[in-house]
């Protein structure tokens, strides 16, 4: 698998991740939300993202390591993959794939690679195993398989 050539690196419950920037619109502070009913707590709300109603997701939550103290950001999905935004604890930096010394395959769910850095270990989270687990969480609950 090739490496993205830009990651966005942020922290979450003491933890640091990465995604391809490819995929993230917007970095920004934690907006206005409006509550989305009949959804997990892990859903923070609705956010209006230049114009358009897109679900905040506290990405901690979801993930069930919680959060940590810091200077909560929003990563804002681009809208061609999801009408989703992730909570995450803060936005460390924009890293390039040829900062990374090297990688292994990831075991942990939804992470798809562990990159080693000068600092230490980055996990780089699947988009598409986020995102399918996420629509999976709302399809048992539409059909009656989870509570809210």
């Amino acid at each position: 698998m090739q490496l993205p050539a830009r990651l966005v690196i942020f922290r979450l419950a003491g933890q640091r991740l990465a995604l391809d920037l490819a995929l993230v619109s917007e970095v920004t502070e934690p907006p206005r939300t409006w509550p989305i009913p009949l959804v997990p707590p892990y859903f923070i709300g609705a956010m209006n993202s230049h114009g358009s109603l897109v679900s905040l997701l506290d990405l901690g939550r979801f993930l069930g390591c919680g959060s940590g103290d810091g200077e909560r950001k929003v990563l804002v999905i681009d809208r061609r993959l999801a009408a989703l935004a992730l909570l995450v604890d803060g936005v460390e930096r924009i890293m390039l794939r040829e900062e990374v010394v090297s990688e292994r395959e990831g075991d942990k769910p939804m992470v798809s690679r562990f990159l080693a850095v000068d600092g230490g270990e980055v996990a780089l989270l699947s988009p598409e195993l986020l995102l399918e687990a996420v629509e999976q969480e709302l399809h048992g609950i539409l059909t009656g398989g989870h509570a809210a």
